[in-house]
Order: structure tokens, then C-alpha cells, then sequence
């Protein structure tokens, strides 16, 4: 995955409808790196509408059928930098830049999903993802650094003093291009787009200026990456890695590979080892009632009234 998901999200939402959601316009969110519990940085707040990030992923495919697979997915997505209407954003301290106390963000994420190939090879694939779940992390001090591990051939990182800002999982929305729940390979071009819940961890209200923690956020993401960014590894032979790059014969599937794979594809790391990640960008968006909704919105809210009583909405976030 190449290119994450622009973070996006405030708005109202009726939950517990028995409806899906739907999806308005990207907002723009203010973090406070000083404000998290414990503190990232020094630095004060910033105000942002997206956010670019790195990808470090291994995904393992299981044949399920002549011409399709199951695939697991980790990813590591450091975060590079925030942007506001199409420009960058100065946050001091991000990745050690000058003006604070340096810190890190990043978010590990664990996914699954079906693909339909043809030629039962990853030449030209197309599916959607089963299931995803994630932790958004903060780190005072730079970000860890990426690597894979010999023995899995998952993305892993360094020690690190984290601080768990968010998580999510994915969201229940009608597709379209608000709500992404895609994997592909057309023309030997892979991507991905998925859409996810947004729930801040406890304690970090002070980190998550706005939206606050009573609206409904949800986190849009996407990526796209090139073939010189993703090593194939095949335990049955090269040809199934189709026109990826191959990064060696077959059989040569790290020991630990879970059980059934056949290929793996490490989004990061080309042939020769080198770290050349893909990346992405995330945005927040305003969730909203379908329009059949609306009228049992406003009983209900006349109900409300009369009982005294509040409703908290959700979180979601989207990649």
C-alpha cells in the first residue's frame, strides 16, 4: 500500500439505526503533541486536513480456489508529514525537525481479505479486505526504523517509548468513493484503498483538539505503489509472482510463513534488501444520516428530550 489514507472526519452521525452511513466532505483536524498523555514533544498545536505516510507491508496469499486467494497483511506506516488544503503544514519536532522536542507517528496495522486472480498468478488481481484493525501510535523521540524480519517476513521496528493515541477497525459503509474497501493489481499497478473507524485511546482528549471525542471521525485511506517498491516470494515458482519483482527461486518463503501461503509480497524492500517503501495519504471525513433516516432521527430526538438523556457517537477512521 503506497499511498495511506487522508484522515478526514467530524460530523454528525445517527448510530444505531439499522442504516449505513454515508460520507461527506474531508475536515480539517488540530492535534497538540504536547497535550497527549504522556506528552510527545514540546510543540504546540498544529491544524491539518491529510496526512502522508511511508508503508512497510508483507502480505501472505493462501489458494482457496484455482483462481483465488485469502491474504493476510501487517503493515508499518510511519507518518512523514501533514498537509492543509494541498500545502504543507510546519510542525516542529516531527521526525526532528527544528522548534521542539523531536517526536514520531505511526500506525500498525494488522488486515485480511479475498483477491480473484487470473492464471491463479498475482499478474492481475482484484478483491476487498475482510477485516482490518490498527493502532496509531506516538513516539517521544524519531520514528523507529523499518525492517523485515528473517524468519516471518513481517515489517518490524525497533524498540520504541510509544504512546497509543488511536485505534480502529473496519468501518460498515456503502461503497463509493468515500468509503474505499478495495485490493488490486490492474495493469501491474498495485493498490489499495481502505476505509476505517477512528476512536481516540483514553487519556488523549488533550492530544485530539478537534474533532473532540463526541463526534463521529472516520479515517479514509489509500495507496498505490510501483512494482520497484514490492519483492515477490514464491514457494511454487516464479511465474506466480506474475510481473513483480522476484526476489528469489521458489521455496524461498521465510520458515515462518503462516501455514497454507504460497506467495508474499513485501511492499519496502526490493531485491537487493534496500528499503524503498511506498506510501500514502489519509484524510478525516464528516459521516452523515442517509436521508431515509432522517425522519426517525427526529422522533427520536424528540424522545430525547422529554428522558434528558445523551448519546455519544462513535469513532471511525478510514485506510
Amino acid at each position: 500500500m503506497k499511498n495511506l489514507p487522508k484522515l478526514a472526519a467530524i460530523g454528525l452521525a445517527v448510530v444505531g439505526l439499522g442504516t449505513t452511513p454515508a460520507f461527506a466532505d474531508v475536515v480539517s483536524f488540530t492535534w497538540n503533541p504536547s497535550g497527549s498523555v504522556p506528552p510527545l514533544s514540546t510543540a504546540g498545536p498544529f491544524t491539518a486536513s491529510d496526512i502522508t505516510v511511508k508503508d512497510f507491508a508483507a502480505l501472505y496469499f493462501t489458494p482457496t480456489g484455482a483462481n483465488t486467494f485469502s491474504f493476510t497483511e501487517r503493515a508499518f506506516l510511519p507518518v512523514v508529514n501533514f498537509g492543509l488544503n494541498g500545502n504543507d503544514v510546519l510542525t516542529p519536532g516531527l521526525n526532528g525537525s527544528l522548534g521542539a522536542t523531536p517526536y514520531g507517528m505511526f500506525a500498525d496495522l494488522s488486515a485480511a481479505g479475498n483477491v480473484t486472480c487470473s492464471a491463479g498468478t498475482l499478474a492481475s488481481c482484484s478483491g476487498t479486505f475482510t477485516s482490518a484493525n490498527y493502532t496509531l501510535y506516538g513516539n517521544p523521540g524519531v520514528n523507529p526504523t523499518p525492517s523485515f524480519n528473517a524468519t516471518t517476513g513481517l515489517p518490524q521496528y525497533s524498540p520504541a517509548t510509544t504512546v497509543a493515541l488511536a485505534t480502529g477497525s473496519l468501518a460498515s459503509c456503502a461503497p463509493g468513493p468515500d468509503c474505499q474497501n478495495s485490493v488490486s493489481n490492474a495493469g501491474f499497478v498495485p493498490s489499495a484503498g481502505l476505509t476505517t473507524t477512528f476512536n481516540q485511546s483514553a487519556g488523549q482528549s488533550g492530544f485530539f483538539v478537534f474533532p473532540p471525542a463526541s463526534v463521529t471521525l472516520d479515517l479514509l485511506a489509500s495507496a498505490v505503489n510501483s512494482t520497484s517498491e514490492i519483492s515477490c516470494y514464491s514457494t511454487t515458482a516464479k511465474a506466480a509472482c506474475g510481473a513483480f519483482l522476484v526476489a528469489g527461486a521458489a521455496g524461498n518463503l521465510p520458515s515462518g510463513a503462516p501455514a497454507g501461503s504460497v506467495i508474499e509480497l513485501r511492499v519496502g524492500q526490493n531485491t537487493s534488501g534496500r528499503i524503498v517503501p511506498g506510501g500514502g495519504s489519509v484524510n478525516l471525513v464528516t459521516q452523515v444520516p442517509e436521508p431515509s433516516s432522517l425522519a426517525l432521527l427526529g422522533s427520536m430526538l424528540v424522545g430525547l428530550f422529554f428522558f434528558r438523556e445523551r448519546r455519544r457517537n462513535k469513532g471511525s477512521m478510514v485506510f
